[in-house]
């Protein structure tokens, strides 16, 4: 009943309107098993890119994570060949540094429902990055409500998203700030929720980035995640080089 609830209620059915044929987005199956055991596969990107990335984010006023996000979403268009589809975000929602600190499962959840044009990349950042603003300015409407929204536009399944995608980073530049902290990321054996959790993040501070993928081996081979880490790169040097291109003209 309250004003915020019925403000963000509003605008996800005003979002879900839009929308002509939603679409759950996928890596496409090697294989369709039902098992729910599932491998986690870590990659590295150097912090001379992880400075590139800043640089130009901060020039072109994007955030890091609507840059991941976008950069993902363009990957997912190409290997699916789906030009909407919907995503799951895990945001932390924990206040300062020393809250990123605390151990437990603070975090929200939201949808994102990408759209890929064929506009220049440079254009396609910033609408991610403004679209992503918006959606998180209304998520106390609940996913599990904004689910039902879009299977009355059509979406098929029980959930509106198979992939979760998620950027934490807890960088620090106060000198007086000394704890130092070491993760060792515990690998998930098993999901009955989604075939693929990407979690990209800096938490120790380092200033390197890490991608960690845990998904369903049931239904892909290794190296078809191998292939998310190498696509995800080449679109980052395209972006770097050259953000005039058009998304159509994007190399995987």
């Amino acid at each position: 009943s309250s004003d915020r609830f019925i403000k963000d209620r509003k605008f996800w059915k005003e979002e879900t309107e839009k929308l002509k044929s939603p679409k759950v987005g996928i890596i496409p199956y090697d294989k369709r098993e039902l098992k729910t055991t599932a491998i986690t596969r870590k990659y590295k990107l150097d912090k001379k890119i992880v400075k590139k990335i800043q640089h130009y984010c901060g020039e072109n006023k994007i955030s890091e994570n609507a840059f991941f996000i976008a950069v993902f979403n363009l990957y997912v268009g190409k290997v699916s060949k789906f030009d909407e589809f919907t995503i799951s975000l895990v945001s932390s929602n924990r206040k300062n540094f020393e809250e990123k600190n605390a151990f437990g499962p603070f975090y929200d959840g939201l949808y994102f429902y990408a759209k890929i044009q064929d506009k220049p990349l440079k254009d396609y950042l910033i609408d991610t990055n403004n679209d992503l603003f918006r959606g998180y300015k209304h998520y106390k409407f609940p996913v599990s409500k904004v689910t039902k929204l879009l299977k009355k536009k059509g979406l098929k399944g029980l959930v509106a998203s198979k992939i979760y995608f998620s950027y934490q980073v807890m960088r620090n530049k106060d000198d007086n700030y000394k704890k130092k902290c070491k993760i060792n990321w515990a690998p998930m054996k098993g999901t009955y929720v989604y075939d693929m959790l990407i979690n990209v993040h800096d938490i120790e501070n380092t200033g390197d980035l890490y991608m960690v993928i845990n998904y369903l081996s049931s239904r892909y081979k290794k190296e078809t995640i191998d292939k998310i880490g190498i696509g995800m790169a080449k679109i980052i040097d395209q972006v770097l080089i050259n953000d005039k291109i058009n998304i159509g003209s994007i190399e995987i």
